[in-house]
């Protein structure tokens, strides 16, 4: 072959390439009153260069957490200024959800519908 040089380069890139630093790292797991959905709270670490978060992603009961970032709550504490140290739940009905986090932590994502569901947000 060739260009086995190339070849040897090109598998090396995809190998590296698929191999994500971030992990995912579930604490919670809330379902519907249908069990339909589920709120999964969980921190996502990506190694020494992002700090602290919490996620949430709001998924189909039979749909395992993705190896991705939350799809509809991300924060983490704003440099110290949060604690992180709770994310509550509530059902207020099989297609709406509130999610309550501290006030002072900062939001990067905060996706008001996932799906068919609703999504309220108090910061307290």
């Amino acid at each position: 072959m060739k260009n086995w040089g190339a070849f040897i380069l090109a598998v090396s890139f995809l190998t590296v390439a698929a191999c994500s630093p971030c992990k995912n790292e579930k604490s919670a797991e809330y379902k519907s009153p249908d069990g339909a959905w589920k709120v999964v709270t969980f921190e996502r670490g990506c190694g020494a260069t992002v700090g602290p978060n919490l996620q949430v992603s709001l998924l189909p009961s039979s749909k395992p957490l993705p190896h991705e970032s939350g799809n509809t709550l991300v924060i983490d504490s704003n440099h110290g200024a949060s604690a992180l140290q709770y994310i509550y739940v509530d059902w207020t009905s099989n297609n709406a959800v509130r999610i309550t986090y501290p006030s002072n932590a900062r939001v990067f994502k905060q996706e008001k519908r996932v799906g068919s569901v609703d999504v309220t947000y108090f910061s307290k």
